[in-house]
């Protein structure tokens, strides 16, 4: 006799949860800028390392000139006050005033991301010229791409990105996202995203000038959350830890080899003021 009752028991928790999970809030995780809006950040980058610490400062102006029909915006993010310090002693960056132009989907797809001055040529040397797919200088600037429909908290997914460099070698990464929960921060509601990825890489490099080439394996670490303000569909901030373990052996002309390990940590901190 109490076997049904057991069973009947076990079917009302089953439906009071189902109802439960059905009555979730969605969140529609989009970016919502609108044509003549601008957007101030302070971006920091720390690297410190055993023989020295560097810390890259600057402020980001994020302006929107046009929205298309389809939802994609033009965005110019300019670069103003930037500093760079290292060993305590601080100079003025060679990219301040320089100016980078992305065209974005709403889902944060970046279509195509272009930059002048010294900014552009770091870009060039890094393969990063117009992609068609979101760099990864994007994404470390806040620029998730979210998935196409509103999700609800505890969501998943992940962004499979393959970057190839200007000499010809290539990194796949595949970014983890978590939508951990719903936060209050600077007079907005976030939703608390956390970003993970653990790549490995490997390449060869050919220094003939110097008469050696370096064979480079290892892998990468990234780690972080973002904090965006869904109504008001912008990024309030970003905090990323980004930790590079590799091992480098150089192989002269001559034969000669030397390893170098070497490991790295950059803190990458970006937020709305």
């Amino acid at each position: 006799m109490k076997q049904p009752r057991i069973y009947a028991w076990r079917i009302i928790w089953f439906l009071a949860a189902a109802v439960l999970l059905s009555s979730a809030p969605l969140y529609a995780l989009e970016y919502k800028h609108t044509a003549g809006l601008t957007l101030n950040y302070q971006l920091s980058v720390e690297t410190p390392t055993p023989q020295n610490s560097q810390t890259v400062n600057f402020d980001l102006a994020r302006f929107t000139d046009n929205v298309n029909g389809s939802g994609v915006m033009e965005i110019h993010s300019i670069i103003s006050n930037g500093t760079m310090t290292l060993d305590g002693i601080t100079t003025p960056l060679t990219i301040s005033g320089d100016v980078m132009t992305t065209m974005m989907q709403p889902n944060g797809l970046v279509d195509s991301t272009t930059a002048t001055g010294s900014l552009g040529t770091i870009f060039g040397q890094a393969g990063v010229g117009t992609a068609s797919s979101s760099p990864d200088i994007m994404r470390s600037l806040g620029i998730l791409e979210f998935p196409p429909a509103a999700v609800t908290v505890g969501a998943t997914w992940s962004v499979d990105k393959n970057h190839t460099f200007a000499n010809g070698d290539s990194l796949q990464i595949s970014y983890n996202y978590t939508f951990d929960s719903v936060v209050s921060y600077a007079g907005y509601q976030c939703a608390k995203i956390l970003i993970s990825a653990q790549p490995t890489f490997s390449f060869f490099q050919d220094f003939p000038d110097l008469l050696y080439g370096m064979q480079v394996n290892g892998e990468l670490l990234v780690s972080g959350e973002l904090l965006f303000a869904e109504t008001e569909g912008r990024v309030v901030k970003l905090d990323e830890t980004i930790t590079a373990n590799q091992i480098g052996i150089t192989v002269g002309y001559d034969g000669m080899a030397q390893v170098i390990p070497s490991y790295r940590q950059t803190t990458i901190s970006l937020e709305i003021q």
